[in-house]
């Protein structure tokens, strides 16, 4: 599986620009906002199969689904009066942080244990993060809480694509169109990635400006002990 596929279609997007071309919530978001329950049913589906998933395939998938549906509750206009949709998109958020941290994890002992694996292990190790690197991502929409930001992107021949490498800007360009677009260097802001090929880390760092529309998300998700 290549860059190209798990890069989201990264995820933690939908974001602040809305959800992502191609997924069904877009109609939704664009037209009449759904009622309550559909996207409750939606949202329950989307959380089951990104917890069920058994390949990196289903998982990247699941997290699409979540991405659109973040990005139909963001651009929702029932949602500052809304309890119940920021509830959902509490969900959300929630899930796709603890991913992000889940990630954080792997590339701590990914860095220090690279040399000593097999290649089989190796392979293993990268179907594995192709999954997680695409959700740990998409986690950032509005917010990554400052501060630097090491996602781990592995692809290349083990997933079936070219190297990590090959499509790195490609990536970069898509998490600058789709996340907070306005927030980062390229476009006049302060949030800045580049792609750090030793670790075939993609390297974020964004201000505390990205997410300053979810201020009271994450308070509530403060007191929810995230």
């Amino acid at each position: 599986m290549s860059i190209r596929t798990i890069a989201l279609g990264l995820a933690l997007a939908a974001l602040a620009g809305g959800p992502l071309a191609g997924d069904d919530t877009t109609a939704a978001s664009a037209g009449a906002p759904r009622r309550y329950h559909q996207i409750e049913n939606d949202l329950t589906a989307a959380l089951r199969a990104e917890t069920h998933a058994k390949t990196p395939e289903a998982r990247v998938a699941a997290v699409r689904r979540m991405c659109g549906l973040y990005g139909e509750l963001t651009a929702d206009p029932r949602l500052e009066s809304s309890d119940v949709l920021k509830r959902y998109r509490a969900k959300l958020w929630s899930r796709m942080t603890r991913i992000k941290r889940e990630l954080e994890q792997r590339l701590a002992r990914q860095s220090g244990d690279a040399s000593g694996r097999t290649p089989g292990e190796s392979k293993r190790q990268a179907s594995q993060e192709a999954a997680a690197s695409l959700a740990a991502q998409m986690s950032y929409s509005n917010a990554t809480l400052g501060g630097p930001s090491y996602v781990l992107s592995h692809s290349g021949a083990a997933c079936g694509g070219g190297t990590a490498g090959d499509h790195a800007q490609e990536l970069i360009d898509l998490i600058q169109r789709t996340i907070s677009p306005q927030s980062w260097d390229v476009n006049g802001g302060q949030g800045s990635m580049f792609y750090y090929r030793p670790l075939m880390a993609l390297v974020v760092r964004t201000t505390s400006e990205v997410h300053g529309d979810v201020g009271g998300l994450l308070q509530a998700l403060r007191r929810a002990g995230f």
